[in-house]
């Protein structure tokens, strides 16, 4: 793989990761047990790791090795985003990396819906698909050479078919996600509102919004329409026709929780097309 160089790319990947060599040779050698969805990731990061090792890429071995760590203790950590490599596509022209950043985000909006639905009943694939997505931001960010990326992605679609995700042609629907009780849109949020503006072809959408089961349910209700609300305003400021403004409080959960459940892939509004 031709990355650039380590200096360049410590300058992002590495602030995720702490000193390359130390924190990826002992997870290379680590023995990671289980078969739920977190056992599965870290293998695979382990994987990556190891090959991050091989090419004597330090830095992006660690930024994987802190994840692997991450996931074999029980907590998963989220697909990176287009917005930790930014500024590090300095390789490709402003609009190609507009259209390398819309086409990252845009998968990663639909990995997130697939590992929502299935990464309990189905985590080997699912497990594969997150980091071959992670795999495919680094090739993006990071590599000149025009076929890694292409035979990575290809891998990535192929992982997230099997894990449950709809062909990447044909979304119909986007997921924008919140923090904590909030509502306001994040740079991620409004990167998805833009892809959705550039797609509609005249078609209208609705928008639905949702809470987790933290908090009263009476509560949520009006956090959900506060989220579906923001989001509508995103889209019409972008001329986008939004049809019908649905707030669907603590219901239709993404992750099935009990009450009281602070779950972040609950935490979202849902912008799909008529």
């Amino acid at each position: 793989m031709n990355f650039l160089s380590k200096t360049v790319l410590a300058g992002s990947v590495l602030g995720l990761a702490g000193c390359g060599t130390f924190t990826a040779e002992p997870f290379m050698n680590s023995t990671v047990e289980g078969d739920d969805f977190n056992a599965h990731l870290a293998r695979f990061y382990q994987e990556e790791t190891k090959v991050a090792g091989k090419e004597v890429n330090w830095p992006l071995a660690g930024a994987y090795a802190e994840k692997g760590r991450m996931a074999a203790a029980g907590n998963t950590p989220e697909p990176w985003t287009s917005e930790q490599f930014d500024g590090q596509h300095n390789y490709v022209t402003n609009n190609d990396k507009a259209d390398m950043i819309a086409k990252i985000d845009g998968a990663r909006a639909q990995l997130m819906d697939a590992l929502a639905s299935n990464r309990d009943s189905n985590p080997e694939a699912c497990a594969k698909a997150q980091v071959m997505f992670d795999r495919h931001v680094v090739d993006e960010a990071y590599t000149k050479n025009d076929v890694e990326p292409a035979e990575h992605y290809k891998i990535f679609e192929e992982a997230l078919a099997e894990c449950g995700g709809a062909a990447i042609a044909a979304i119909d629907a986007y997921t924008i996600y919140f923090g904590f009780d909030r509502y306001n849109l994040t740079d991620a949020a409004k990167r998805v509102i833009n892809n959705v503006a550039g797609l509609t072809n005249g078609r209208g959408v609705n928008v639905y919004g949702y809470t987790d089961t933290a908090g009263p349910a009476s509560y949520n209700a009006g956090l959900s329409k506060r989220r579906a609300d923001s989001v509508a305003k995103a889209l019409r400021d972008a001329g986008v026709q939004v049809v019908a403004e649905i707030p669907e409080g603590e219901t239709n959960l993404a992750v099935d929780t009990g009450d009281g459940v602070a779950e972040p892939l609950n935490r979202r509004a849902i912008v799909k097309f008529r």
